[in-house]
């Protein structure tokens, strides 16, 4: 049985010192497990900023970019320069999983039109580097890069120079997002669909997901012979790589449609082009990722643990989750927290832990009833209805680990990004 989980985060260090400021900018790299904890000095150039951009310092956007790649070392240190090619955009967080072959990027700037510069930088980067014929992973994708989000920044900063609230409007993130899908259609001929405030009505992400097939299992025509529930062992082809990843690969190869014309993009072809799939690109408040890992329990434990948790599934509001296998026979119940003020991962983290401690469905009602404060009446109703309908013994023997976030928070995004347009 497993003891623990591998440490599963990125993170950024900013050294001002002027001893520090003389090194060249470093990175430094190490491996626990299948994850990659990223962290790095800010490079002195970006410290030095135009005036104008000081003047909007209240106006900070940030942009994730998810990118269908996280095992090629090579592959990944290339879309990571292009992370920090422009001094006006700050890639602030890094999160690398190798068993669910994803990266994400997040950047912020004070500019909005160079934030759009990079983050279709990024996409072209990964159109030249990535095809999904040749990808196997753990984690759903729609395109080798695969989902574009971006987030106006509210917060209050306390940094002596910048102190004060910085509110930027959710309209310039929808400009943003709208700008970055237009020209990730035109210089990539790759469909994009818009969601959130970037479209006209609002769609949200899981449903173009749902539409387009996200939740289903994909294997490739020429792994046919293979289950798509029990993929091949996949060992990166990366030559200074000697990492093997053998667990079972739910999505293998590319998408397994040529035509979108039963649900057409907003921007671009009809027409996935083979090896590239879709992308996604969207505006909406910041949201947290939040994965809490469950030992000893199978898949379909998970989706139920999963469904319950969800607003969808009657559970806690703001709340969208799907289960994940991960390393080492582990699964994950990977939540995107809306309105983290709302449901904060606290209350995630809760619901989870006293679903599976629950030994019966005659004691759910009192096992429930003193939660309301954390998991309000919803997600004590939806416990309640998860074990009147299911077999509480089937959760038994769960153990459900500490979760973990895998960006970092507006506070520390905004006071960041601020700090790098001071002069040390």
């Amino acid at each position: 049985m497993l003891k623990s989980m591998p440490l599963r985060k990125a993170f950024f260090v900013s050294i001002r010192h002027d001893f520090f400021r003389k090194i060249p900018p470093l990175v430094f790299m190490t491996n626990f497990a299948a994850t990659t904890v990223v962290c790095s000095t800010v490079p002195h150039h970006k410290m030095a900023l135009h005036s104008t951009i000081a003047s909007e310092a209240g106006n900070v956007l940030a942009a994730i970019v998810y990118i269908s790649e996280g095992r090629r070392r090579h592959v990944l240190e290339e879309i990571l320069a292009v992370g920090r090619s422009d001094p006006r955009v700050l890639l602030l967080n890094v999160f690398e999983d190798s068993q669910y072959n994803r990266t994400g990027l997040t950047l912020t700037s004070t500019c909005p039109e160079q934030l759009q510069r990079i983050a279709v930088s990024l996409v072209q980067k990964a159109v030249e580097l990535i095809d999904l014929r040749e990808h196997t992973a753990l984690h759903p994708r729609l395109g080798v890069a695969d989902h574009v989000s971006v987030h106006p920044l509210h917060s209050v900063s306390v940094h002596p120079l910048h102190s004060g609230k910085f509110f930027t409007t959710m309209s310039t993130a929808a400009e943003c997002a709208q700008a970055i899908g237009e020209k990730v259609a035109v210089t990539t001929n790759i469909p994009v669909y818009l969601y959130g405030h970037a479209h006209t009505q609002g769609r949200k992400l899981a449903e173009i997901r749902r539409q387009l097939g996200y939740f289903k299992p994909v294997a490739s025509s020429s792994n046919s012979t293979h289950s798509p529930a029990v993929g091949p062992s996949v060992v990166s082809n990366d030559s200074a790589s000697t990492t093997s990843y053998s667990s079972p690969s739910l999505w293998e190869g590319a998408l397994p449609f040529r035509s979108l014309d039963h649900y057409p993009p907003d921007l671009g072809p009809t027409q996935v082009p083979e090896g590239l799939g879709v992308t996604t690109v969207g505006a909406v408040p910041w949201l947290i990722n939040y994965n809490v890992p469950l030992l000893s329990a199978s898949l379909q434990q998970a989706k139920l643990l999963s469904r319950a948790v969800s607003e969808r599934g009657g559970g806690l509001q703001y709340v969208e989750a799907m289960a994940l296998s991960h390393e080492g026979g582990a699964i994950e119940v990977a939540c995107n927290l809306l309105n983290p003020q709302a449901t904060p991962p606290e209350a995630v983290q809760s619901f989870l832990e006293q679903a599976v401690r629950q030994n019966d469905s005659k004691q759910s009602n009192s096992m429930t009833a003193g939660l309301g404060g954390v998991l309000g009446v919803q997600g004590c109703s939806s416990l309640s209805t998860m074990y009147s309908r299911d077999q509480p013994q089937s959760l038994q023997g769960i153990q459900v680990q500490k979760g973990y976030c895998t960006g970092k928070t507006v506070e520390e995004l905004v006071e960041l990004t601020l700090s790098s347009q001071t002069h040390f």
